[in-house]
């Protein structure tokens, strides 16, 4: 802290003073909890400082005093600690510094310095005595060395300050302003964009990707009519159609969805330029469960109200207005990610044409027996009152003893994975008991039976006997069933058909009662009076106890197994017996099944055809019906009838209908009494999303009604989704289409892997890893990404844990990307069955792609200068181009035909990789370098051939990129002039796509490779002799003069990438030691020298290679010595003296290197 005025020194001065007196920073624990009270330990005349040490030497006693102690030394250091305060911060103006931060940089500086001594002392201390004389030379020449540093820096500082001076500062700062560019877009929502708003020096994503979408949207691109035309054309070319897996209006799209739309929007460029008719039909789903529970947590949240409090009606207009809002939201996402959809035909599951279509779906399956009510078992959540699907349900795994809490029970924890045994006891108390076990003791309550295996000797004796149920008293009959395994466990398994799935299947086969012991709030109803209206986990307890109470409880075990959460709610799913709408999916499912074992329905990747026979080969009820109030309301009836007992547990009392009328008809003709003795009651449930959801395919184009839409479009062409709802939606499609149409709704499913993070986990809200695609595109701050969690939904417990898991994955936030960056690394992650551990560098490494592309295409501008005007056809090479040319275009075929072949085969990441290759490694770094050299000569011939080269690759090139990178591709090709019959194309989006690979030449390609082994093998001595950016002298050496003639080809190139000075090349002819050059072997036929004399100090490159070459001598006599040992060969095993022999052959080779490497230094002196 020098330099400071005579104010701050006289400050200086009182600190001094204070700090003199041995004041210490202390912070005092007391328990376990930080108290912060900073005191001032004095000696001398203070008092303060002899109180201090007796409470030290008391402390271990008086403990628990320690509170009041920490408030009393507070009080005590009020003052020396606010006279402190006051001299820092007048010490802080005096000198223009921070105190605090200049004491901890001093504390660091020391602990450094002793470090440093401590470690200088470990390294020469002990080790021999100190040469005075060599003492006195290291001091010497670390004094000459600082003085050396000290006269450098000093002149740095004088041309500083001139500059300065001067003006120079000034234009520094200029320059640095000048990268932080602000864009401000001058285009209006869809006109053309001005290309000079966008023309910075350096790629900016909102720059480029701004105002594209709303003018292509404008424009009628996304559309399959042509511009300004009502009625789509029939094509030679046919048809694409794919309608988007709609998103659920829950809220914002994250980036599953973002991978979705990267992979869909890829092939429906790629089949729009290749000039089919193409329509990509947008739409959102209703998504009941998910919209219910959202919206009546915003309603409880802002207004204190139940759904019920509100009423049907109202609680519906409150969906809908959210609804509006949440569907806009989602849409513009879309667009922001590019999505090149149909926007006048996007469909929302809940619109009148779906309705309509819903409703007669219904109608119709009712009508071919393929739906019917009836009481089954299926998934209850006692939050939602209501039937939930198997997707509904997550799936929580114990390994053993857990307690949790539950929703609806408050903060209280119950005990999980614990396996409960009990005894039953015979109805003659002789026979004795028969002991059980259970993970859900409550649903004792419910059982019917006790289950054996009728081979089982140890039950022999109770067949057809019967038990006494502990609380109810019932008769529960001992049944025999080959599903209770011999020897598992006691070998007699509780029965209870209305709680459990195989309990149900048991008790349909022996015709078992089937009894519920829970209402629909979770509560317990009364089965068993003793414990009605207890919530069912406080029930489990009292259970317990009574059993305990009655001398039936047998004891606990730990034991692994699964809850069954509701995803929306995070209630724990009862399986419970409710009166439903099912559909009987058996013979829709063998005719989905065998549409893909018949070929006719194609899986990519075909892996997943294993899952699609598993599910498809159950036939088990699909339910259907929703207790909810927000989604289609079902088209069926209860009828009253006059005079006629009714129950609407009765199936036969239940009529559907397309309206409230025709409903009305068919009871007449179902009852035969008059319409003005039937009183009809609409269902209130709704139906499940799935069933809508399955119906999308053609509805939306109006089924059932026959329109031009209907007739040209499905069935569509692809149905593109991640692999997580193959049976859930995809199987539901293809079920429905074939039963209410008779035709597969596509002829190809793609499922894409499902979105993970950086370390492999689920993208989940409580992790604090699901992320937003627009804050990847637009970039976010971390406390931006924290705020985002705080203003959620999620449980403050779960914020907390959230925002650490942020905090620790993106500690700077997420950086602007751009959605062109995010689209190829989504894309090339795309590997068909493995899912996608996104970390966000890759996205940043094509952003970093983005910015290469743009300074390569503002260079290649220059070079094409403003005058040029392509050739109407491209250019077939002719004997005038020179090996890179031809070179250029043949891997330019190559790209063609790997891009179109990997978009047909849905390879994304071999498209991705093959288009990026292109552009950074083979176009830029290769032949943009190379012709650099043409470019500024004066052969104008080459220079004219080396400009349509050069066009030709930007104008194929952008346009088989455009599909994955649609906006950067875009701007740079309105910026590049058109090829005559071409104009026409005022998008790249409608450019023919490149399909044909025109000149591909296979040898010039194995000659390149061949001479840039050389490039390659001198990159690398230059690495690790000299730096990237050396120009040495390169001699290339062969071995025929075969070999040399193909050198002498690409000997330009060659220079020219290795930034030799000169070059040349010799035939068995190595040039002489003494010329200082170093050697890489570059095959069998050819060595690259490069020159280093002059460039290095060849005395400190003997040195380093003389230590380095004892270091690996000492390790080589140390690798052998274990085999000098006579019983090595016995003693050690093969593979280890295989590793052995391995690592001293290699040490051998680098000592023979280092010794090559001696010589020539050597040879240099």
């Amino acid at each position: 802290m020098s330099g400071t005025s005579t104010a701050g020194q006289s400050i200086n001065a009182s600190i001094k003073k204070l700090n003199d007196s041995s004041t210490k920073f202390v912070v005092m624990q007391c328990g376990s909890k930080n108290v912060d009270s900073i005191y001032f330990e004095r000696t001398g005349t203070v008092p303060l400082g002899s109180r201090r040490s007796a409470v030290g030497d008391r402390q271990s006693a008086i403990g628990s005093r320690q509170s009041a102690l920490g408030a009393r030394q507070s009080a005590l250091l009020a003052e020396p600690l606010a006279k402190l305060k006051a001299l820092k911060e007048e010490w802080n103006a005096a000198s223009g510094k921070d105190w605090d931060a200049e004491v901890k940089a001093a504390e660091k500086e020391k602990k450094d310095a002793e470090k440093a001594a401590k470690k200088d002392a470990q390294d020469n201390g002990p080790k021999k005595p100190v040469d005075p004389e060599k003492l006195a030379a290291k001091n010497k020449a670390k004094a000459e060395k600082l003085a050396k540093f000290e006269a450098k820096k000093k002149a740095l500082a004088e041309a500083a300050a001139k500059k300065q001076a001067a003006g120079g500062g000034a234009k520094k700062k200029e320059k640095k302003e000048k990268v932080e560019v602000k864009f401000t877009n001058t285009t209006a929502s869809g006109d053309y964009k001005d290309l000079e708003s966008s023309d910075f020096a350096s790629y900016h994503p909102n720059a480029v990707e701004t105002a594209w979408y709303s003018w292509w949207e404008k424009e009628g691109l996304f559309k399959p009519e042509k511009p300004g035309e009502t009625e789509v054309r029939d094509n030679p070319k046919g048809v694409f159609m794919m309608a988007i897996p709609p998103p659920n209006v829950t809220g914002t799209l994250h980036l599953g969805h973002a991978l979705t739309n990267a992979i869909e929007d890829t092939l429906t460029r790629w089949q729009r330029m290749r000039g089919k008719t193409v329509l990509w039909n947008p739409g959102c789903d209703h998504a009941g469960i998910a919209t219910q529970v959202v919206v009546e947590k915003k309603v409880w949240r802002e207004e204190q109200k139940t759904r019920h409090d509100l009423g049907r009606e109202e609680f519906l207009k409150r969906v809908w207005e959210w609804k509006e809002v949440n569907g806009d939201l989602i849409y513009n996402q879309l667009r922001g990610l590019g999505a090149s959809v149909d926007w006048d035909r996007a469909v929302f599951t809940m619109d009148e044409k779906c309705m309509v279509a819903v409703t007669e779906a219904f109608v119709q399956l009712y009508d071919k027996k393929k739906i019917f009510r009836d009481s089954r078992l299926v998934n209850w959540s006692s939050q939602l009152n209501s039937a939930i699907s198997d997707l509904e349900v997550d799936h929580k795994e114990l390994t053993g003893r857990t307690m949790m809490t539950v929703v609806g029970h408050g903060d209280k924890e119950y005990e999980f994975g614990v396996l409960t045994s009990f005894a039953y006891q015979f109805e003659n108390p002789e026979d004795g008991e028969i002991v059980v076990a259970t993970t859900r003791l409550e649903t004792m309550l419910a059982d019917t039976a006790v289950a054996v295996h009728p081979e089982d000797p140890k039950y022999a004796h109770a067949h057809g006997k019967h038990l006494i149920h502990p609380f109810s008293g019932r008769k529960i009959p001992i049944i025999t069933d080959t599903y209770v395994e011999i020897g598992f466990g006691s070998g007699a398994v509780k029965i209870t058909p209305g709680h459990d799935p195989n309990d149900y299947d048991m008790g349909k086969r022996h015709d078992l009662p089937i009894l519920n012991m829970l209402n629909d709030d979770g509560t317990v109803n009364g089965l068993v009076k003793e414990f009605e209206g207890m919530k069912r986990f406080d029930a489990r307890d009292a259970v317990l106890a009574a059993l305990e109470a009655k001398g039936l409880f047998r004891g606990k075990t730990p034991n692994a197994m699964v809850i069954p959460i509701c995803s929306r709610t995070k209630d724990i799913v009862e399986p419970m017996v409710k009166p439903q709408w099912f559909v009987d999916c058996t013979s829709m499912n063998k005719r989905a099944l065998d549409a893909v074992q018949n070929g006719d329905l194609r899986l990519v990747p075909d892996q997943h055809e294993k899952t699609w026979y598993h599910w498809l080969g159950n036939d088990r009820p699909w339910c259907v019906s929703r207790q909810l109030w927000w989604g289609h309301r079902i088209p069926a009836y209860y009828c009253e009838v006059k005079g006629k007992q009714s129950d609407a547990a009765d199936s036969e009392c239940w009529v559907v209908g397309r309206s409230e009328e025709e409903a009305l008809k068919r009871a007449v003709a179902k009852f035969g009494v008059s319409a003005g003795d039937i009183t009809l009651h609409q269902d209130p449930d709704v139906l499940d999303t799935w069933f809508s959801s399955g119906l999308f395919p053609f509805s939306i184009f109006g089924w059932p009604e026959k329109t031009a839409d209907l007739a040209r479009f499905y069935p569509g062409t692809l149905l593109e989704t991640g692999h997580d709802i193959l049976f859930f939606w995809v199987a539901r499609m293809v079920m429905l289409s074939l039963e209410l149409n008779d035709v597969l709704p596509f002829s190809d499913v793609y499922l894409h892997a499902l979105i993970r993070d950086a370390h492999g986990r689920k993208m989940s809200k409580s992790l604090g890893n699901v992320l937003d695609p627009l804050d990847v595109i637009h970039g976010i701050t971390l406390k931006a990404m924290n705020d985002k969690l705080a203003n959620g939904n999620l449980d403050p417990k779960e914020v907390q844990k959230a925002t650490e898991g942020q905090s620790k994955d993106f500690p700077d936030g997420i950086p602007e990307c751009g959605t062109d960056a995010l689209r190829m690394a989504l894309a090339s992650y795309t590997l068909p069955g493995k899912d996608v551990n996104l970390d966000i560098q890759r996205v940043v490494g094509y952003r970093f792609f983005c910015n290469k592309l743009w300074n390569a295409l503002r260079y290649a501008r220059t070079l094409l200068g403003d005058d040029f005007v392509p050739k109407p056809r491209e250019q077939a090479p002719t004997d005038a181009y020179g090996p890179m040319d031809v070179w250029i275009l043949s891997r330019l075929s190559h790209c063609v035909k790997t891009m179109n072949e990997s978009f047909e085969a849905y390879a994304f990441p071999a498209a991705t990789q093959a288009i990026s290759g292109f552009w950074q490694y083979e176009f830029c770094d290769v032949y943009l370098e190379c012709s650099k050299s043409i470019m500024n000569g004066t052969d104008q011939e080459r220079i004219a051939i080396c400009r349509e080269v050069f066009y030709t690759c930007l104008d194929v090139g952008l346009r088989l990129l455009h599909p994955i990178m649609c906006f950067l591709t875009e701007e740079l090709y309105q910026r590049l002039p058109r090829r005559a019959g071409s104009e026409g194309h005022r998008s790249i989006m409608v450019a023919e796509y490149p399909e044909e690979a025109l000149y591909v030449n296979e040898q010039a390609e194995q000659e390149w490779a061949t001479a840039f082994e050389v490039v390659r093998n001198v990159r690398s001595l230059k690495a690790e002799y000299l730096n990237d950016k050396a120009k040495p002298e390169v001699i290339i050496n062969v071995k025929s003069e075969a070999i040399r003639q193909l050198m002498d080809k690409y000997i330009r190139a060659i220079q020219t990438l290795t930034l030799a000075t000169t070059i040349s090349i010799s035939v068995d002819s190595p040039p002489p030691q003494d010329k200082g050059c170093v050697v890489a072997i570059v095959n069998d036929t050819t060595e690259a020298y490069v020159g280093v004399k002059g460039l290095i100090d060849p005395a400190k490159e003997v040195q380093k290679n003389e230590k380095k070459l004892a270091e690996t001598q000492a390790f080589l006599e140390k690798a052998k010595a274990p085999t000098l040992k006579e019983d090595y060969e016995q003693k050690v095993p093969e593979a280890v003296r295989a590793t052995h022999t391995k690592k001293i052959s290699q040490l051998e080779g680098e000592i023979d290197k280092l010794g090559a490497a001696i010589d020539m230094y050597k040879a240099m002196l």
